[in-house]
Order: structure tokens, then C-alpha cells, then sequence
């Protein structure tokens, strides 16, 4: 479990990378988004988190 999230935390880690020159609040709210989605799956708590993302994502 610890190596698939060692993936996922690189894959992130990549697109952060790629997105650095653009920077835009989307990208950050985004990556940000993916990240809790990949660890909502060990920490349920994030749910919460991750759906008020969704709604500021909607309205924004």
C-alpha cells in the first residue's frame, strides 16, 4: 500500500512539476484535488475535504 501511494505521490509530484510555469489558482486547486482523491483512499476523513473542493470547483 505504502509503494502505491510512493506512486502516486511521484505521479502528483510530476504534474506539479509540469504545471509550475502556469500556476494558475485551477492547477493548484486541482493537483491539490487529485492529491486527496489518491489519499482519500487511506484517509477517509478528506472525503469532507474533497467535496467542498468539488463545490468551490463548480462555482468558481
Amino acid at each position: 500500500d505504502s509503494m502505491q501511494d510512493d506512486k502516486a505521490q511521484k505521479l502528483i509530484s510530476n504534474e506539479y512539476k509540469k504545471t509550475e510555469k502556469k500556476n494558475s489558482l485551477e492547477d493548484h486547486v486541482n493537483l491539490l484535488f487529485n492529491f486527496l482523491q489518491t489519499k482519500n483512499q487511506l484517509d477517509p476523513s478528506l472525503k469532507d475535504l474533497e467535496n467542498e473542493l468539488i463545490v468551490f470547483l463548480n462555482n468558481y
